[in-house]
């Protein structure tokens, strides 16, 4: 993750945008603090007025319940709303970051890649890492920072309930990491699944003409067909994971407090603690299952974002072209439209190894000499024009205008040279 494009774009959205990012951990730091509060008024007022059926301050305390619970909802909003700018900005950094990178990029990548594919990771992986900012690592940040306080504070009522409660969340733990790594290998074949499933509406739109000449509409269909099979196999598995976790954790925290109800009941007495104290332990254990639940939501948003980063930081890896001479201008290549010369000197060029679709062509073509070349479908036509506009690099051999090789030509001027109309 070095060279993550990904993390260089929220390390550049972060420092420009200092003043947000204080108020979005204000607003962390309040959600957190203002959950733990409630309890520990609610076990006042049991164990002051309630129990001993004082209305003094009862009042006061019900106000000031009311008032957290209001500054609870308040810093949820504020978090929510913040989380929500920082994701779009730090998408908007990272999409900016391919389309540079998709100018620079060689030729060759899009000669392997289906456009589905690329189209993909610029809208659904993106879209992926846009839910980590705002609903997966800072939502289980706060999920982690609420249990810490809520086994404090269930700790400071007795340190028999406080072992208690740290004894089950091993088993939390280790549900939760099972669940991890099966979501995650489900999410990546998703991934692969939905560029596929683009890919093929893509082409088939492009070519649909053709398709109709061939008479292969059963055939495109069919493939089709297959291609939605795979993915909804796929995600009825992400959705089983997803779907299982929530009840998991609802019937441990049942019997959970159903265990803490037994162990202060009077028979037991275990506990040793006051109505006051149980009422909050049991809140405060509701509490706690709130957000491991919620890792169950937020896992799930981590994971589709992990392999969202991982397709976006293997085409940021792609190889980009080499051996431009930004110095170069149209001008300078042909400073007299009336001069101008075309030649290929020993031209070999492949798209697989070992597979040579043009080999050791030497042509000279001279100014103002027309030039038709014929030949049936698939012999080269397309790609030796491709090759002469320098959008593919050939493994041997060179072509040049005015003696200046094409691939050195930068983009930009290519522009101004090459007029090109797609068959």
């Amino acid at each position: 993750m070095n060279k993550s494009v990904v993390k260089k774009s929220f390390f550049i959205t972060a420092k420009n945008n200092k003043m947000i990012m204080a108020l979005l951990a204000l607003a962390v730091l309040g959600a957190v603090i203002a959950s733990l509060i409630p309890p520990q008024i609610l076990k006042l007022i049991i164990d002051h007025n309630l129990v001993p059926q004082n209305p003094d301050g009862l009042m006061r305390l019900a106000a000031l319940y009311l008032t957290m619970l209001l500054l609870v909802g308040v810093f949820d909003f504020m978090k929510e709303f913040i989380l929500t700018v920082m994701g779009q900005k730090i998408s908007k950094e990272i999409r900016l970051a391919m389309m540079g990178k998709l100018e620079r990029i060689s030729s060759s990548f899009f000669s392997s890649q289906e456009s589905g594919a690329v189209v993909s990771r610029f809208i659904n992986d993106v879209d992926a890492i846009n839910t980590l900012f705002t609903s997966g690592v800072v939502g289980m940040i706060i999920s982690s920072f609420k249990i810490i306080g809520i086994i404090l504070s269930i700790w400071l009522f007795s340190y028999k309930l406080g072992l208690f409660t740290l004894s089950f969340l091993p088993v939390i733990y280790l549900i939760t990491r099972l669940f991890q790594k099966r979501m995650l290998a489900a999410q990546i074949k998703n991934r692969i699944l939905v560029s596929k499933v683009n890919n093929h509406i893509a082409e088939s739109l492009n070519n649909i003409l053709m398709i109709k000449a061939g008479s292969k509409e059963k055939f495109m269909e069919q493939n089709y067909s297959g291609y939605l099979q795979e993915n909804f196999q796929t995600l009825d598995k992400v959705n089983f994971y997803d779907a299982v976790f929530s009840p998991i954790i609802q019937v441990l925290r049942a019997f959970v407090i159903a265990a803490i109800v037994l162990m202060c009941s009077e028979q037991l007495g275990w506990l040793g603690i006051s109505l006051g104290m149980v009422a909050a332990s049991i809140e405060l254990i509701s509490n706690l299952f709130e957000p491991v639940e919620n890792f169950g939501m937020e896992l799930q948003n981590i994971q589709q974002a992990v392999s969202g980063i991982r397709r976006v930081d293997e085409f940021y890896a792609e190889p980009e072209e080499t051996g431009k001479n930004e110095e170069l201008t149209a001008d300078a290549v042909i400073p007299d439209r009336a001069e101008v010369k075309l030649d290929f000197h020993n031209l070999s060029f492949a798209y697989e190894t070992g597979n040579e679709v043009l080999k050791n062509i030497n042509l000279h073509i001279k100014p103002q000499e027309n030039v038709t070349l014929i030949g049936r479908t698939g012999v080269g036509k397309s790609t030796l024009f491709k090759l002469i506009m320098g959008l593919l690099k050939p493994q041997e051999g060179v072509i040049t205008i005015n003696g200046i090789d094409v691939c050195s030509i930068p983009n930009r001027e290519k522009r101004k040279i090459f007029g090109y109309v797609e068959q």
